[in-house]
């Protein structure tokens, strides 16, 4: 398993966005391969046929993709 070791600078990036809702909650870090198979995976069957129970099971929700090194070492 990666160590996970956000920086400031890493939740300054989460909380540029003015919430309305309130404070954020949790914050799930993942580690994908690159940018395209971060982006290879939204667009595939099988988490399209999840997206809705993931999506009814937040209030609020955003994927963010950082790079490697960003925040895992």
């Amino acid at each position: 398993m990666a160590i996970v070791n956000p920086t400031p600078e890493t939740f300054k990036t989460f909380m540029k966005t003015d919430y309305d809702n309130g404070p954020i909650v949790g914050i799930n870090f993942l580690r994908d391969p690159s940018r395209d198979a971060f982006i290879e995976m939204q667009k595939s069957p099988t988490y399209q046929a999840v997206l809705t129970h993931r999506t009814a099971g937040l209030a609020d929700t955003r994927l963010v993709f950082v790079s490697p090194g960003e925040i895992f070492k």
